[in-house]
């Protein structure tokens, strides 16, 4: 348990490197985005098949795990889509930036929870290297999101240190959602149906979210293709490694 809290809190924490590539790093380009984005979503993805969904189908069926997955999914999906959108429904029109940014943050911390549960719950597990790489990855994938936070608050004049925090601040849901999972790990069948619940978000996050980023522009899509292939086979092999 201590060790899946630490690993999604260090891996919510790497969220405010990403705003100091926006203070001290001129050279963050946007290739560089896709290819940490890319990456990452090859982990993510191949750590929600062989860390979470097919362990979860070993230790109870797949009817469970098949409910987990889906209610993991379309949890995320009810939050991000139906809560956020229906409280900026009606947005006063002179805060009209404030507003879009505040829901892009609110998005954030959303999608970092079942990062955090699924870190928590893949620590939980005997293989430590695959609970490692995931908590990678999903680190990895915290960094452009830390940029992207900075970047919109930038533009409200926020001053360094307010960015920081704040910054800071979107990465704590990541071991709030690991304790929550690990917390109630006695119940029978929880475990297995949290796996796959994990999985389900994370997939959902990662289809939603990140491949679509770096389908935006042309010439970054091969740089993120690669970039997700990688990924998958590193977290493959570290999968198959258990110490």
């Amino acid at each position: 348990m201590i060790y899946g809290i630490l690993g999604a809190a260090v891996a919510g924490i790497i969220t405010t490197i990403g705003a100091f590539f926006v203070f001290f790093n001129k050279d963050y380009t946007k290739s560089m985005e896709k290819i940490f984005i890319g990456f990452a979503a090859g982990i993510m993805l191949a750590a929600s098949i062989f860390s979470l969904l097919l362990p979860s189908i070993e230790k109870s069926s797949v009817y469970i795990s098949s409910i987990g997955f889906f209610k993991g999914a379309l949890i995320i999906y009810f939050l991000d889509k139906i809560i956020v959108k229906y409280y900026f429904k009606n947005e006063n029109k002179d805060d009209v930036e404030i507003n879009k940014i505040a829901l892009f943050i609110i998005a954030i911390v959303i999608h970092n929870f079942p990062e955090g549960l699924a870190v928590g719950i893949a620590f939980y597990q005997d293989c430590f290297s695959a609970a490692f790489a995931l908590a990678f990855g999903i680190a990895l994938q915290n960094i452009p999101e830390g940029s992207a936070v900075a970047f919109s608050l930038i533009k409200l004049n926020y001053g360094r240190a307010k960015i920081i925090l704040i910054t800071a601040l979107t990465g704590l849901a990541e071991p709030l959602g690991a304790l929550i999972g690990l917390i109630f790990r006695n119940i029978p069948l929880y475990l297995p149906f949290m796996m796959a619940f994990a999985a389900g978000s994370m997939v959902y996050v990662i289809v939603s979210e990140l491949i679509p980023e770096f389908f935006r522009d042309e010439k970054d899509r091969k740089l993120g293709s690669i970039a997700v292939i990688v990924g998958f086979i590193i977290m493959m092999l570290m999968d198959s490694i258990n110490f």
